[in-house]
């Protein structure tokens, strides 16, 4: 998902093709979730979005002597002889998630959130192009303070969600979903609302999303997960991804075949 007006981007299979209009200095321009590969004169860019959430790994130098990439450490493994990097699960075991261009295999590195890997001539580095920008603080009243939220969650949603005649929300009854569930109510956008439900009833919030879906009067699917379900989905899930489990909710909302959205 690109969100650009002057760019028209080629997908094929996890990787976005981009067109010759869009630069090196211009890519920080583009939001989204995706994986890239640019070509520019005789440099090749591998671009990770702004947050890193869909990243590109690659393996510098295979078994087959040549450089690879792919969207799935799964591809690369074969190419590897799959030596375990034990600081980048010291970084997962401490934050989730290992940092830098780490992974849970030391052949096989991935781009960090806001970066590209240049490859020019043979060589090849990591390069940021984006950083979270940190706006200086402000003394506004609550009321211009959720005015200007309204206005920037609203502006997203519309982007997110482009020229698509229908959307799924995953509601979980907390706060964040239910601000979407108003929000794109709100904006008269058609969507239905997935929650899952435990049997655990101190883990489980299907009661308030029933009420926010009730109010709000859209269409309201629930996912029924037992613990021998979740487990299974979980197992599936990490086989897929090749990786650990980051939340406790991928699980249910995510392609255990495949280990995505």
């Amino acid at each position: 998902m690109l969100h650009n007006e002057s760019i028209t981007a080629r997908y094929e299979g996890d990787l976005f093709y981009v067109p010759p209009e869009l630069s090196s200095n211009s890519i920080g321009e583009i939001d989204g979730l995706y994986s890239m590969v640019m070509e520019e004169k005789n440099e090749v860019y591998l671009i990770a979005d702004k947050l890193g959430t869909k990243t590109i790994y690659y393996v510098p130098k295979s078994k087959l002597n040549e450089f690879t990439f792919s969207t799935s450490i799964n591809e690369l493994l074969s190419l590897t002889d799959k030596e375990i990097d034990i600081l980048a699960i010291s970084d997962y075991l401490t934050f989730r998630t290992s940092l830098g261009n780490r992974t849970f295999f030391k052949d096989i590195k991935q781009i960090p959130a806001g970066c590209y890997l240049k490859i020019s001539e043979g060589e090849y580095r990591l390069e940021k192009y984006w950083s979270i920008p940190f706006p200086k603080v402000r003394d506004i009243s609550l009321e211009k303070a959720v005015f200007i939220f309204e206005t920037l969650l609203k502006g997203i949603i519309r982007k997110n969600v482009g020229s698509s005649k229908k959307v799924a929300l995953l509601l979980s009854g907390g706060i964040d979903s239910t601000v979407l569930a108003v929000a794109l109510n709100e904006l008269d956008i058609n969507f239905t609302a997935y929650t899952a439900h435990f049997c655990e009833e101190k883990y489980d919030e299907l009661k308030f999303a029933e009420m926010v879906t009730d109010h709000l009067g859209v269409d309201h699917k629930v996912i029924y997960c037992t613990p021998e379900k979740y487990f299974q989905w979980l197992k599936e899930l990490t086989r897929a991804k090749c990786l650990p489990v980051g939340q406790i909710n991928e699980p249910i909302i995510t392609c255990p075949k495949c280990g995505k959205l």
